[in-house]
């Protein structure tokens, strides 16, 4: 039960600038699902934990993009997570992207009650940019692009909320992937192999 209170929150810090942990560790935290990612300072006191798995069952993620005009963020859910959640009647394994635009409002009913992004001075008013997805081998996902157009500062911590999946499964996890950030000199998700 303290695990559905307190849900185990996956980090991946790859690109948050200058540190000894390897460009794409994993860093782990309990939390309510809410966690601050720094923006400018270096993850320096974070522990890695083992090596992430990239696009799996079980897991949602975030991205982001951070730029000096704006932020871009991306959520990924799998199909087989939003069957499980909302009941389609999907076969996961097989959903288009037709079936998926037919239900948007749905699934972004679900996803966006479930993540947040804040700065010191509250929630960042994120605006629903488009949809896309990402069918590989082994699981299909949802993607759901936002983005918040400057002119704005980037505070020195964003915190980081993301709980979809947990109503589902105590062991779903959720990642947080900084692809780019202007301010540590972070493009395009590089060093991470």
């Amino acid at each position: 039960m303290l695990r559905r209170i307190l849900p185990l929150v996956t980090f991946i810090v790859a690109a948050l600038g200058p540190s000894p942990i390897a460009a794409d560790a994993v860093l782990t935290g309990t939390s309510n699902a809410r966690s601050s990612v720094p923006t400018a300072a270096p993850a320096a006191a974070a522990t890695p934990t083992s090596t992430a798995p990239r696009h799996e069952l079980g897991q949602s993620l975030i991205f982001l993009r951070i730029y000096t005009d704006s932020l871009i963020v991306r959520v990924e859910v799998t199909t087989e997570d939003l069957e499980a959640a909302l009941g389609f009647g999907w076969d996961p394994d097989a959903v288009t992207v037709a079936q998926v635009r037919s239900r948007l409002d749905s699934i972004r009913g679900y996803v966006e009650p479930r993540f947040g992004l804040y700065g010191p001075d509250g929630v960042l008013p994120l605006e629903f940019d488009r949809l896309g997805s990402l069918f590989i081998e082994n699981a299909r996902f949802v993607q759901l692009h936002y983005r918040l157009d400057g002119p704005w500062e980037i505070p020195e911590m964003m915190d980081v909320f993301l709980s979809t999946g947990f109503d589902l499964d105590d062991d779903h996890r959720n990642l947080v992937v900084v692809e780019h950030n202007w301010r540590t000199s972070t493009f395009f998700h590089e060093g991470v192999e």
